[in-house]
């Protein structure tokens, strides 16, 4: 992003947001932008649109432990001050998803392969 432009992605505007260096803006982002990924995959798996915190955890303790979910909660709020959880951001990366077609568990795995290059 280039500097006093707009952002107009998701991951612009937690870029934006994040705090400190430009690693570890980019870092949060990237980090925070997979929890709002993993959060849309539990709302399909969970068939709710509204997931609990608590809900979050269980469902997400296979992939994740709970201080690493713990710390990317606290970091989305302070991000994203007034909200307590990613599901209005989850909603609308669904909604993008199906809106183009894709699936998100392919979106998934795009964005997966771009945070570990």
């Amino acid at each position: 992003m280039v500097m006093g432009k707009q952002p107009r992605t998701l991951i612009e505007h937690m870029y934006v947001r994040a705090e400190g260096s430009t690693f570890n803006r980019f870092k949060e982002s990237g980090r925070v932008f997979a929890l709002v990924q993993l959060w849309a995959a539990a709302q399909i798996d969970l068939g709710t649109d509204d997931v609990r915190p608590e809900a979050f955890k269980a469902w997400a303790a296979d992939v994740q432990s709970v201080s690493t979910t713990e710390r990317q909660m606290q970091t989305f709020r302070r991000m994203f001050k007034g909200e307590q959880t990613p599901n209005r951001l989850a909603n609308e990366l669904r909604q993008i998803a199906t809106k183009r077609g894709e699936e998100l568990d392919a979106m998934m795995r795009v964005s997966d392969s771009l945070l570990l290059a």
